[in-house]
């Protein structure tokens, strides 16, 4: 399924960029995991409400791609959560964000500048 772009994940990826560029990535990703779930949770239902009021369809579509980021998500929190955060899952995690962020096309291209 192709994901649609969230922008604000775009905040989310520059602080763990600039996090890893001063070598505190790994430390950081826990709390900013727990951050994006609830970031993430807040949007998709402000989202699936407007859905719901445009049609069947949407809200659909909606829920399936909400369903998919979430389970990435919840994924790389467990990974995460299962022992001390390693640099592989920071690297998952920017990848996640920029997925997200700017769209699928993102992960082709190179990282933007940090803060």
């Amino acid at each position: 399924m192709n994901s649609p772009v969230y922008p604000e994940l775009r905040l989310f990826l520059a602080r763990l960029h600039t996090a890893m560029r001063k070598g505190q990535g790994r430390r950081l990703l826990p709390d900013l995991l727990d951050e994006i779930d609830r970031y993430a949770r807040i949007r998709f239902a402000q989202d699936l409400a407007e859905k719901a009021l445009r049609s069947p369809t949407d809200l659909a579509q909606a829920l399936a791609v909400q369903r998919e980021f979430l389970e990435e998500l919840v994924g790389l929190r467990k990974r995460v959560g299962s022992g001390p955060p390693r640099s592989g899952h920071t690297m998952e995690a920017l990848r996640l964000l920029r997925r997200w962020g700017w769209g699928a096309e993102a992960l082709q291209e190179p990282l933007p500048p940090a803060a």
